[in-house]
């Protein structure tokens, strides 16, 4: 990563190269960029049984494919979710989307009405007020593709409105706003994003569900295992252009570690959850000071420390106690 792209905060004006939100949160508006997202359920019921999972795992790539996001991995628990994600940066990507592909967007999410509207409204642009009524649509759709947070909430409330209709229910079913780390990707030497999808994937590993992670079909490499054609699209992005068996192997290594505790990486995995969930940014010393450098009007309340390093994760960093 050369320079830090330029952020603004939720108020619109520039606030250097951050977004500074109401949780600790960056956003990567110049660049794609990687986020470990955690979502939970509220007062931690187990909410998401076999029906949910199910629902959640086939709604997931509609809203991701929707949106412009590309889910690396993920996993579904009972009481939370895990995504690993790459967002595109927003203005090349809204560029570069074509009618016909804006138009199968919106017939994957919302079905054949609005896609035929939209259709209507392509084929007759050079007619009446067509184009206006174009751009408008084309100006709605837009607003909500290539963005963290407009994902994040039309998934979440998606589901929620699937769950209250199957359960004759009312409100909200998240606990609080979803909690992202912003994660370097490297093409070369130890990548953090293997790191962290295998954090993901071994979830229920390490809560006793089974005792490997490929026979937990709620995570992405549980779904691939199985023929999830999305998931195992999803893994091949995280180890583009190592070998697709990197990372399945790191995945099986630390699974089989878990067991007799006698990994470095696992016991890490494990005893720093923390710096994976609530951290700001995880990435190379490099990578975490260039970001963490650029938040010149709250850079008092943030400290770098150190997650791992040499051969148990390579030159991992994570930026935490972020303050207003």
């Amino acid at each position: 990563m050369g320079t830090v792209p330029l952020l603004l905060d939720k108020s619109g004006t520039l606030c250097n190269r951050l977004v500074i939100m109401r949780r600790p949160r960056l956003k990567i508006i110049r660049q794609s960029a990687c986020y470990h997202i955690v979502c939970r359920v509220t007062q931690g019921q187990l909410w998401l049984g076999l029906e949910e999972k199910t629902f959640l795992l086939e709604l997931l790539p509609r809203v991701a494919n929707y949106c412009g996001v590309e889910i690396l991995t993920f996993c579904l628990m009972s009481n939370h979710f895990h995504l690993l994600v790459r967002v595109p940066e927003k203005s090349a990507a809204d560029a570069a989307l074509r009618p016909a592909h804006l138009i199968q967007r919106v017939q994957d999410l919302y079905g054949s009405e609005p896609a035929d509207l939209l259709q209507s409204l392509f084929n007759g642009l050079n007619t009446g007020n067509t184009k206006l009524l174009w751009e408008e649509e084309l100006a709605l759709h837009l607003g909500r593709m290539h963005d963290l947070s407009i994902f994040m909430k039309l998934l979440k409330q998606r589901f929620t409105m699937w769950y209250n209709r199957r359960h004759d229910t009312k409100g909200t079913l998240w606990t609080e706003r979803f909690k992202s780390v912003v994660i370097e990707s490297r093409d070369e030497g130890s990548n953090p994003l293997h790191i962290v999808a295998a954090y993901i994937d071994l979830n229920p590993v390490r809560a006793g569900i089974v005792t490997a992670a490929v026979d937990y079909p709620f995570s992405g490499v549980g779904s691939a295992a199985v023929g999830n054609m999305e998931s195992k699209q999803g893994l091949a992005r995280i180890t583009e252009p190592t070998s697709a068996s990197s990372y399945q192997d790191l995945v099986d290594g630390i699974s089989a570690a878990d067991q007799s505790k006698s990994s470095a990486l696992a016991t890490f995995l494990q005893s720093r959850q923390a710096a994976l969930v609530k951290g700001l940014v995880l990435g190379s010393a490099t990578f975490v000071m260039e970001i963490l450098s650029a938040m010149v009007d709250i850079r008092r309340g943030v400290r770098p420390q150190a997650y791992a390093s040499g051969s148990t994760g390579g030159d991992l960093w994570v930026g935490q106690r972020f303050r207003k």
